[in-house]
């Protein structure tokens, strides 16, 4: 089943910690009847398409505002098995593997790092949070089985 990618912006507050207004704003995916998919919609898992938020990206702040991190840009997985704080990390990074932004969380590190033994995946950035000042404060990547879904359009 494939997944067209439509473009939207919207803000809405947030309860981060101070409050502030973060806008939102990357792909939503959407069915072939043109609705909404959630993206921890079970349809996407059944062609092994996984949305995940990056962790750790507030310790990166710098890295986090590089434009290879805008959505519809590619990004780079790369296993970090001699982590100290989780053996199953998996880093992401931007798509020459030059600045790592952060990491998959925690709790899906596991699976996806037995993914990548086994197959080829693709990330991309997905969407992106920034706050009142324009900076970039958090994103979310799409996973997909190596060229499942080709490119991401430009953002219209």
């Amino acid at each position: 089943m494939a997944f067209p990618f439509a473009f939207e912006q919207r803000g809405y507050s947030a309860e981060s910690g101070s409050g502030e207004l973060v806008e939102g704003r990357g792909y939503e995916l959407r069915d072939e009847r043109d609705r909404p998919i959630r993206w921890d919609d079970r349809r996407l898992a059944s062609t092994g398409i996984t949305v995940l938020k990056v962790a750790g990206t507030s310790y990166r702040t710098e890295a986090l505002q590089d434009e290879a991190f805008r959505p519809g840009s590619r990004l780079t997985l790369r296993p970090d098995p001699a982590n100290e704080f989780d053996p199953h990390a998996v880093g992401v990074w931007d798509a020459g593997g030059r600045i790592q932004v952060g990491f998959v969380p925690r709790e899906a590190a596991g699976e996806i790092a037995g993914r990548l033994e086994r197959e080829s995946l693709d990330a991309w950035a997905l969407w992106e949070w920034r706050d009142e000042g324009g900076q970039r404060v958090g994103l979310r990547m799409l996973l997909a089985p190596s060229e499942a879904l080709g490119e991401l359009p430009p953002p219209g």
